[in-house]
């Protein structure tokens, strides 16, 4: 002790035992000057210990929080800049922790009322106006929000990842202890969270319904899955059957609509039970002839893995229960993705946004919170002075409008909000036109505000020519700092360079016709075909599993022709990823997957490898062809159909 005492503070820790008397730890405290810690405050950054009051367990995050926002830096940032900070830096401060801890409520309402406070501009020494609520500027910016993160919402999806390790992850120790502890004979879904328990579980306990809402069953045989009371229609955070039960009992799986000898869905038995649409919806699934166990995957992911992201999305979206495809909700969507693309400067692309959704500080919204006595208009003296008036329907700016091109028929359709006004302009108008609107209307504020503020009245007639010397100069500078694209040189098939064989695959949709069709094509190193197939199915499947189909049906046909080896390309980077993955596949195409390694371990060898759409140009021609043979299934062995023959012989020239 003494030689390490020299080192720095020494921190003793003395375990009871027997052969200690009661005043063993007292005296060698007292010898060597030490401090005996009963037990650690933290431990890994965490609170090692979670007591009675839970706000005071982690009010230090509040500190934290606060303390970043009082740098001198962070209080000469604009409001644009303000976002990014929010964003990027002090809601990324509690994340950590709320891995693993459900905040109290009352914590996450006051880290709330600090970031929206700094957001609005808030000092020690003013108070500024919240002119949007914070439940609004919570919505994401495709929805006319800021994208800010409700904090129990967001502490509830990463809370539910935790859930999703201990359904998936069983072979980590976090599920073999909490298994142990709290579902021996069960699952964690089916798990009680007993009054003793740990503060840790129960957070982790609280979050299952977010699995609950957003994850579905991937089919595999459909064994474990119940027809009527399970998810499984493959649609986002939903997938229970609007079709109500007839054909089949209560209690039916999902097994009961497969074929035992085919492996294939019963299509006529599909259709009899469920509405066109879920029929659809259900025979696009695709199926493997192996009859693999059910798997439970995230809705929200086409990877079929959960993420924070699409879980707190799912939590958040106001219209979640509504029709996602409904004509409303994507007219919005696109609106408030246009606004936020426009290019001009952040601080005018902010400040359009405020215009749409009424949030600047014009005088009748100052009345109705009696900060002024009168509404009147100042320049007009006619009219209250709300944002329409302000901006558009003053008498005084209505020669500015009228007479310019850009805004003559949207004054004539007489619109009576701007919001209408700025959804003309992006229907009608270029996206270069609604980048000079903005401009000016932003001209025409800092108009009034200098006559209201500051006595001076700047000449309505300089605003559009400004608005262009602006915009351009904006342009020039942000076209400096774009790179030149690169120019992808057009390449044909290339010859195998690894084995004697190479087989090409790709496919094609049809949604017209409801059809989903693959072709392959295997050749030599002298580009001559060895066997060629089209197959179709009478069903509409998603992109990517159309296009692992379509390398199954590869590896497939190289087996039955008796290759040893052979080289697989495919234009699909997703399922060529895929494939290179050692991991358990989530995605609806999974199932493929393996089916697909396992028919490569059926040959020697077997190499996948990405290649351009110009050197898969034979097949492409070849799945797109398919609907018009005379059958389903055709194979052509060592030789092409007719309508290929031209393309091959194109392809013959560089070798």
């Amino acid at each position: 002790m003494t030689v390490y005492s020299f080192a720095g503070p020494i921190y003793l820790i003395v375990m009871p035992f027997r052969r200690f008397s009661a005043k063993t730890r007292e005296e060698i405290q007292a010898a060597l000057h030490l401090p005996a810690i009963h037990q650690y405050d933290k431990y890994l950054g965490l609170p090692s210990l979670v007591g009675r009051s839970k706000h005071a367990t982690f009010a230090h995050l509040k500190e934290r929080v606060w303390t970043k926002m009082q740098g001198w830096k962070e209080r000469l940032l604009s409001q644009v800049g303000r976002e990014v900070l929010i964003k990027a830096v002090i809601q990324a401060i509690p994340t950590y922790t709320m891995n693993c801890f459900k905040l109290p409520k009352k914590l996450c309402l006051e880290l709330e009322r600090l970031i929206r406070n700094f957001w609005w501009g808030h000092t020690a020494t003013s108070r500024k106006v919240h002119w949007v609520k914070w439940s609004s500027l919570c919505q994401p910016k495709s929805m006319g929000g800021m994208g800010f993160r409700d904090l129990a919402k967001f502490n509830d999806a990463l809370l539910a990842k935790q859930v999703w390790r201990l359904v998936h992850n069983k072979t980590s120790l976090l599920y073999k202890v909490f298994k142990a502890k709290f579902f021996p004979r069960g699952t964690i879904m089916e798990a009680r969270c007993p009054a003793s328990a740990s503060f840790a579980w129960k957070s982790i306990f609280q979050a299952r319904h977010v699995i609950r809402k957003g994850a579905r069953w991937r089919v595999g045989n459909g064994n474990s899955i119940r027809i009527w009371h399970d998810r499984w229609i493959p649609i986002p955070f939903a997938g229970v059957p609007v079709t109500p039960p007839n054909e089949l009992p209560e209690d039916a799986c999902v097994s009961s609509l497969i074929q035992v000898d085919t492996g294939l869905w019963n299509k006529e038995l599909v259709e009899l039970v469920f509405i066109p649409s879920e029929a659809s919806l259900i025979l696009s699934t695709t199926l493997s002839s192996r009859a693999p166990n059910d798997l439970i995957v995230w809705g929200g992911e086409k990877s079929g893995k959960y993420s924070v992201r699409s879980a707190y999305r799912m939590l958040a979206t106001v219209d979640l229960d509504g029709n996602p495809g409904c004509s409303t909700t994507e007219y919005w969507r696109m609106f408030w993705k246009k606004i936020w693309s426009v290019k001009v400067p952040f601080k005018i692309r902010n400040f359009l946004w405020r215009v749409c959704i009424d949030a600047l500080p014009t005088l009748v919204k100052l009345q109705r919170r009696t900060i002024i006595s009168t509404a009147r208009c100042s320049f007009c003296l006619a009219e209250d002075e709300d944002i329409m008036h302000a901006l558009w329907t003053c008498p005084l700016l209505m020669p500015l409008w009228t007479h310019h091109k850009l805004t003559r028929k949207a004054v004539r359709s007489c619109y009576t909000s701007l919001l209408d006004v700025v959804g003309h302009l992006l229907e009608y108008e270029s996206d270069a036109s609604l980048a000079k609107f903005a401009f000016m209307l932003w001209l025409v504020w800092q108009r009034r505000n200098k006559a209201m503020y500051q006595s001076e009245l700047n000449n309505l007639d300089d605003i559009p020519l400004l608005a262009q010397r602006l915009l351009l100069e904006f342009w020039a500078v942000n076209d400096q700092q774009q790179s030149v694209p690169q120019v992808i040189p057009k390449q044909a098939w290339q010859p195998p360079t690894q084995f004697e064989f190479k087989a090409n695959c790709d496919a094609a949709l049809f949604p017209s016709h409801n059809m989903t069709s693959v072709g392959v094509v295997i050749r030599d190193g002298r580009g001559l075909p060895i066997a060629t197939l089209c197959k179709r199915f009478h069903c509409l499947h998603a992109v990517d599993d159309a296009e692992a189909i379509a390398v199954r049906e590869a590896v497939q046909l190289a087996r039955d022709v008796g290759l040893a080896e052979v080289e697989v390309e495919g234009d699909s980077l997703v399922i060529l990823h895929a494939l290179k993955q050692q991991e358990v596949c989530f995605a609806s195409y999974g199932d493929i997957i393996q089916d697909i390694h396992q028919l490569a371990c059926s040959l020697d060898r077997v190499v996948f490898s990405h290649v351009r759409r110009t050197e898969n140009r034979v097949t492409h021609v070849l799945a797109r062809n398919a609907i018009g043979l005379s059958s389903d299934f055709l194979v052509w062995l060592e030789d092409v159909p007719p309508f290929l023959e031209d393309v091959i012989q194109s392809e013959f020239s560089p070798f």
